[in-house]
Parts: C-alpha cells; structure tokens; sequence
C-alpha cells in the first residue's frame, strides 16, 4: 500500500491525487481547517472522475463543528457577512 501526505490546499491536489489512483483503491481523509471543500467540488471530482471505476473510492472528512458554530452566527447576526454566508450553504 502507498500513502501520501499532502499539506497543501486540498482543492488545489485533490485532481491530481484522483487521477495518480487509476486502477487503484483510493482512500481519501481529508482534514481541513476550517471548513471543508464545496459538496459540488467533492461530487466532480469522486463522482464524475472515478466513475464506474473499480475498486471504490473511500472518502473519511474531519468536518469542523467549530466552523460550524462561527458561521452559523452570520445566519441571524444583523453584520451577518453574505460572503461567509454564501461559503457555508455551498458547504
């Protein structure tokens, strides 16, 4: 088994991590800091990229409650930011 450790923006190798896997289990664990990549990002790329290949893709995301909880305070704050509001729904 090979395993690689990128400490890049995820959004910036995750194509190229998708496309080196060809043929290949790919298992992926994402951890961000703070929130995670787009949902619409992450079906591109494991839906649409490894389509109808085998073996399956595993995906494990640590996802930030703490994120969560900052953002979440734009929803009702009357300085709620539309920019970090916009991030969280696309989130």
């Amino acid at each position: 088994m090979r395993a690689h450790a990128h400490r890049d923006e995820v959004d910036g190798v995750l194509d190229q991590v998708v496309e080196r896997a060809v043929r290949e289990p790919l298992f992926l664990f994402l951890d961000p800091c703070g929130l995670v990549l787009p949902q619409d990002r992450l079906v591109e790329v494991l839906a649409q990229k490894r389509r109808g290949t085998r073996p399956a893709t595993k995906l494990l995301m640590n996802f930030s409650m703490i994120a969560v909880w900052r953002l979440g305070g734009h929803v009702r704050s009357p300085r709620g930011n539309e920019k970090s509001l916009q991030r969280f729904d696309d989130v």
